[in-house]
């Protein structure tokens, strides 16, 4: 059987990646287009879409933090890939706190 080219990969790991706009509002996206692309030294790359707020702010910073939800955060995991931060402040939103990073600006 062959199958006409897609971008179907399954399973795909479901991530939470937060960032901060220039003002240093944070933001949460959900992505399932996240991977390692390297292991020495240890590097993920994802891929937002460039009319998705969040392609903006990461593309600015330079900077952004991979989360990975529990099972138990399914809605709010799947809502936050819906909602835009454009408009919504996703962290207060889903009742959840941005907690600092050591070493980026996003949480």
């Amino acid at each position: 059987m062959s199958l006409q080219p897609t971008t179907m990969f399954f399973p795909t790991p479901v991530v939470l990646v937060t960032c901060v706009d220039t003002k240093g509002k944070p933001n949460i996206i959900t992505l399932a287009w996240a991977g390692v692309i390297n292991s020495e030294p240890p590097m993920l790359g994802i891929s937002i879409r460039p009319e998705r707020y969040s392609h903006a702010c990461v593309k600015e910073a330079r900077e952004f933090v991979v989360n990975l939800p529990s099972a138990e955060m399914v809605r709010k995991v799947d809502a936050c890939g819906v909602l835009s931060g454009k408009e919504t402040d996703k962290f207060a939103s889903m009742g959840w706190h941005p907690v600092a990073a050591e070493k980026v600006k996003p949480p």
